[in-house]
């Protein structure tokens, strides 16, 4: 699927465009201390690097989506052709996955 089909929708164009942008849901990211930071090991190949990087951009898209209507994740996903079915995290999930492609 052509991800540039994700931001063409009508309605979505102006919900949707500040998720790729990164401008939607940035607020302040509160430090978390770990517990057993000692027993996390760093990762050690290029491919473990590549996977984080893949999953901490995809956790941006969906913390953008959160702030989406359900009803534009659902327009989005008829206009590309997925399902439109499903609790709103599938729903998210879906426009997620159809954003990073």
């Amino acid at each position: 699927v052509n991800s540039k089909l994700w931001t063409r929708s009508p309605s979505c164009q102006r919900h949707i465009g500040n998720v790729r942008r990164g401008k939607a849901g940035k607020k302040k990211k509160k430090k978390r201390k770990s517990v057993n930071n000692e027993n996390v090991p760093p990762p050690q190949s290029a491919l473990e690097k590549k996977l984080q990087a893949q999953s901490n951009y995809l956790m941006e898209i969906r913390q953008g989506l959160k702030e989406v209507n359900n009803k534009y994740l659902r327009e989005m996903l008829e206009y590309n052709g997925y399902p439109t079915h499903g609790a709103d995290i599938r729903l998210m999930d879906r426009c997620s996955d159809g954003i990073a492609v």
